[in-house]
């Protein structure tokens, strides 16, 4: 009786670490959102994500997409913005922020972001 109790606790407690481990972080959790085209659940997770000290570029530019996709180009500039920042080879997204910008009206911006492109432009 006492073996079968000490069997069933251990098996218990394996299978709530089991659960807990299976949880996915928030790149995990943005990840899946955004390769599901969730773009409305994916930027918040994106959001937070940015918030950390050792988000990477990527991070900004799904950060980016997603609004961009949700059709928020205000909060979809800055992302990009700070994806080119930190990584310059990233320039072809100076066309979309041009873009956006000039959906919103902003032609001076416009004219300047697709200024700062360096790469060709098919014509």
């Amino acid at each position: 009786m006492q073996r079968s109790i000490v069997i069933t606790l251990l098996w218990l407690l394996s299978t709530v670490g089991a659960t807990a481990q299976e949880q996915p972080d928030y790149q995990q959790l943005g990840e899946r959102y955004f390769l599901t085209y969730r773009y409305h659940k994916a930027a918040p997770v994106y959001e937070r994500l940015a918030r950390s000290r050792k988000a990477g570029p990527l991070v900004f530019y799904r950060l980016g997409y997603s609004y961009e996709s949700l059709g928020d180009y205000g909060k979809a500039i800055p992302a990009y913005l700070t994806c080119i920042e930190k990584d310059p080879a990233a320039d072809s997204l100076w066309l979309r922020v041009g873009d956006m910008q000039k959906t919103l009206q902003q032609y001076d911006a416009a004219k300047t972001s697709y200024g700062k492109y360096k790469g060709r432009v098919a014509r």
